[in-house]
């Protein structure tokens, strides 16, 4: 797997971007037809619980739209080394960058939440590049190859990587130093969670985010990098001054707007879901 990825992010710095981005495009739609059909029905029931009047064909195509976008996410990934202050704004837009700069005068830290939404390797790219020097938890890799493959990737635009499986001692230290540090905060993949709504349904969120918030009393600030025509924008929203309610609200105004850089292939609701019941609850 190490040797693909390699060699993909290779031809992806040497072939045409037109023609990359017309390959990456059948890819993602060979990966609709192949690879990923299986998880199509999930992908289906999430969004008709989203927006109840979605017809099977409107969803169908919804979710290869979603594919399609998934394999352009991996090719922008392959690219962060190219990103820098050069030419970030020939790509990038940020709206409200001050609620992350007042959030951060605390000096307490600030924790970025985001979701599987957009490009958010990009979006920590972007915290690197303006010089935030932000620390992002993220899962680990099947091999140690593929870990210093994605975290050499993830520093060449001064993003800092702490993998969930181990401590988490750098990202209090980055917090306590009134540093970034950048999650996920719509899935759970280390147990810990809190029960909360979500589109009018049970749902489990990570309680990661929202227990370093009260014990050190950093602020979350929600932030979420979606492309918009030919650029991406990077949003940022006043702290969370509601935890977990306030962050639902949040992306039940972001997904629906944004539906096709959801990238969540799993079933969330209904009695084929991943949701665990609670041993948290808000």
């Amino acid at each position: 797997m190490i040797l693909f990825y390699r060699v993909v992010a290779f031809l992806s710095c040497i072939v045409n971007r037109r023609l990359a981005l017309f390959v990456t495009d059948q890819i993602g739609k060979l990966m609709y037809f192949t690879l990923y059909r299986k998880r199509v029905r999930k992908v289906i029931s999430n969004l008709k619980h989203i927006d109840k009047k979605l017809t099977s064909l409107e969803a169908q195509k919804t979710v290869l739209t979603i594919y399609r976008n998934f394999a352009c996410f991996i090719y922008e990934f392959l690219l962060l080394p190219r990103l820098s202050s050069r030419n970030l704004f020939d790509y990038i837009d940020i709206e409200h960058k001050e609620y992350l700069d007042t959030a951060m005068k605390g000096g307490k830290g600030v924790i970025a939440l985001t979701a599987h939404l957009g490009n958010w390797e990009i979006g920590g790219a972007i915290l690197g590049i303006l010089g935030y020097s932000p620390t992002v938890i993220s899962l680990s890799q099947p091999s140690q190859g593929m870990k210093d493959f994605f975290t050499n990737r993830r520093e060449s635009v001064g993003v800092k990587v702490a993998y969930i499986e181990e401590r988490l001692t750098n990202v209090i230290s980055t917090l306590r130093r009134g540093g970034i540090v950048a999650t996920l905060g719509d899935r759970v993949y280390s147990g810990q969670h809190y029960e909360g709504k979500l589109f009018g349904a049970n749902y489990c969120f990570p309680s990661g985010p929202f227990k370093l918030h009260h014990r050190l009393g950093c602020p979350i600030v929600p932030t979420f990098c979606v492309r918009e025509g030919t650029k991406y924008k990077l949003y940022i929203e006043p702290e969370l001054k509601n935890g977990i309610i306030e962050w639902s609200q949040i992306l039940e105004k972001y997904i629906p707007r944004y539906v096709t850089q959801w990238y969540v292939f799993e079933q969330l609701w209904g009695k084929n879901s991943k949701l665990k019941s609670q041993n948290s609850k808000v």
